[in-house]
Formats: structure tokens, sequence, C-alpha cells
């Protein structure tokens, strides 16, 4: 036993000495340099933030930009739309830019053929393009009439109207099923649209029917198509309460200024859910608007009451589900002052975009400036600033792609 006791002892005195860059006298000090270490390369992981790859568009001096921003350098790539898709002059257009499709959709006039309708579309997800110079028959309509396009990746659609100053003129919508090259007419009642947004397969439209003058009322309809079902269009009777209405999946939610919303299951037409809260009280500014969802969480917009704000608007997260807002914690005034120190000019606030996946707010702004250059913030929801991109343009969309 002492033998082995002994070699045991040795063993241990051997180790400890063998190892010239250890010193045995002061082991506090190796173990500070090794946790020094281990926190140097924890902060390096941290430094390392990935954000989405976005998209902005900005129209300037008549051309479509896009504007494409990668998740880690702040290098972006530009490019010329109106001469990728060969926009050109095509008469009247409309653009729009939901779920990383570029859409821009565009009429002209014949006095032989009547109207032409041409749909372009660069879908950055997939990142192809594809253009459609004529789709259904051309319209055989005077050149007063009241026509307009809008398009998703599965289906066109083009609204028209004989005549553009009478209310009792029929209102037609043409839809082009771009997977079976099918098209179908819908008559939408009576008198033109004031409003209208392609959902998916799903149109919705919306319109004044009369005015009370007496009583300064309007009342007004609602209409909503399934493209995908080819059936009747559904009608929506609203009074001057109603204030917004927006799609998810194949969920309708209406909502009213005394605070009212009603949510719809579209499929089998039936209402689903219901309440009452003051975050609807106030007019949105958009009767029909495009929205991002995380599960039953909406995102809408308050008009800004603060005129020393840097934004116009304010986006409210509301939870259906809970019948309550979340804070997004987006300070907008602290945004607005670290803007003006840092740039040495005004910002404000044009649109804004959330990713709900990353816990995200991303905010395009527009300087002060004649030469209209942008800027991108991006924000947690805790409030804090991320990062600052600047752009060659003012960013009028932002999408975040992935």
């Amino acid at each position: 036993m002492k033998i082995k006791l002994t070699l045991i002892i040795f063993a241990i005195l051997y180790i400890s000495c063998s190892d010239d860059s250890v010193d045995p006298i002061t082991p506090d000090v190796v173990e500070e340099e090794i946790i020094e270490d281990e926190i140097v390369e924890d902060e390096e992981v941290v430094e390392e933030v990935s954000f989405p790859t976005l998209v902005a568009i900005s129209k300037n001096v008549g051309y479509y930009y896009a504007m494409e921003v990668n998740s880690l350098a702040d290098n972006i790539e530009i490019t010329n739309l109106s001469e990728t898709l060969d926009l050109g002059n095509f008469g009247s257009s409309n653009v729009s830019f939901y779920d990383g499709i570029f859409t821009h959709g565009s009429l002209k006039y014949n006095m032989d053929t009547g109207y032409q309708a041409k749909i372009s579309q660069f879908n950055f997800i997939e990142s192809n393009t594809f253009v459609l110079d004529a789709f259904c028959d051309p319209l055989n309509l005077p050149a007063s009439s009241q026509a307009g396009l809008s398009g998703s990746k599965n289906y066109f659609v083009h609204t028209y109207l004989n005549s553009l100053n009478s209310v009792d003129a029929p209102l037609y919508l043409n839809s082009w099923n771009n997977t079976d090259e099918s098209c179908n007419e819908f008559l939408l009642g009576n008198g033109p649209l004031y409003d209208s947004k392609l959902f998916g397969n799903y149109f919705l439209g919306f319109k004044f029917r009369e005015m009370q003058d007496e009583n300064f009322t309007l009342n007004s309809e609602l209409w909503l198509v399934d493209l995908d079902r080819n059936q009747e269009p559904l009608m929506f009777e609203m009074d001057s309460s109603f204030n917004f209405a927006t799609i998810n999946s194949d969920t309708l939610y209406l909502t009213y200024i005394n605070g009212d919303y009603k949510v719809y299951d579209i499929k089998t037409n039936t209402l689903i859910n219901e309440g009452n809260n003051n975050a609807f009280s106030e007019y949105n500014g958009n009767y029909i608007f495009k929205t991002s969802f995380s599960e039953n969480q909406m995102v809408f917009y308050k008009p800004s009451l603060e005129f020393t704000t840097s934004s116009a608007f304010t986006p409210i997260l509301f939870n259906f589900s809970e019948n309550k807002i979340v804070d997004l914690n987006v300070k907008f005034e602290e945004i607005f002052t670290h803007l003006v120190e840092k740039y040495n000019e005004s910002y404000s606030v044009i649109n804004i975009s959330l990713d709900f996946k990353n816990e995200l707010v991303v905010m395009g702004y527009d300087n002060s400036r004649p030469d209209d250059i942008g800027l991108l913030v991006y924000c947690n929801f805790y409030g804090n600033i991320l990062r600052e991109v600047e752009l060659p343009y003012s960013p009028d969309f932002v999408n975040i792609i992935n």
C-alpha cells in the first residue's frame, strides 16, 4: 500500500510540473485567462447578427427600381424593373408589391379594339419574371369608362364600368386564371369601385352606394369574389361606421369605427368571431388593405395624433383571440431624434414591415431632400435600433422575402 500511494503522489506532482505554460503557484490567473477567452468567443458569436433579406421598390423619375438588401452585408442590389419588364408608357397603370411579387398592370386604349390589358410581374422569391400582353377579351368600352387591374401569383383581374359618371352603370370583373388560362366574368352590382385588392384567389372590392346629404351619411357595399370556386359574389352592406376590411388565408376581417369587429370564415360564409375594442375606433385611411398576420394577430395602422412625430401612422398589433393590443415598443420620437442627430436632416416614415419570426420591425424612411434618398431602420420588438441601411431611392414599398 505504501508503494502504491507513493507512486500516485509522484504521478500527480509530475503532471503538475510538466506543463511549462502553467504556473503552479498562481492557479487563479490561469482560470481567469481561460474565462476571458471564453467570453471573447461568446461576444464574437453575438455580434454576427443575421437579418432577413428584403426588397424595397421605388418609383423615381418615371422608372421603377427594386433595391434588394441581403441578410448580413449592407450592399444593395439594384434592378431597373421598368427596363427588365419593358414597362414603357402603356397608358394608365396600377402597381402593387405583395408577398415578394411586384405586379404592374396597365391599360392601353385603342380606337379599334378598345382597352387592352397587360400584366407584368417580377417574383423576387422565385427570381423569375412573367409578362402577359393581353388577357380575356379586349374591353370594348368608350374612352370615358373606368377600368383597373391587379394580380396575384395565380390570378389577374380587371374591373370595368361602361360610364365613368353614371352610378347606375353595371360594374364587371374579369378574372384570368393563370393555371388553366381561362377567363370568367362577374357582375358586381352598379356604380364604380372606390378601392379593391386581390388576396391570392380572393377579390375584395369596396364602393359607395348612395349618399344621404341631409345626414351626411355614406352607405357602401363590400364585394367578395372567390375566384377558385367561381361562384356568385358575396355582397356585404355597410354604413358610415365601416372602417376597413382585410383577408388572411380563408378568413375575412371587418372592423368599424365604433370599435366593433367581425371575423368570417369565407368558405362557409359563417361568423366565427366578433367583439369590440377601442383600437378600431379611428379611421385607418384605407377601406381595404393587405397586412401581416401571425396566427390570430393582425398588424394595422392608426393615424398619429402627434404632429411632432416622424410618422403619420402608428403600427398596432392586435390579438383577436385575447381581444387586446400587443405592445410593439416602437419609439418613433426617439428614433426620429437619433436620425436627425446622426444624419443632420429630417426623415419621415412612409411604410412599416413586420417580421414575426425574427421579431423585427423594419421602417422605410424618406428624407427631406429633393434627391429622394431613402433609409431602412431595423428595430426589435423591444424598441432597440439594430441596423440602418441607406438607400439610393425612397422605399415606396418594402417586402421581407425570407
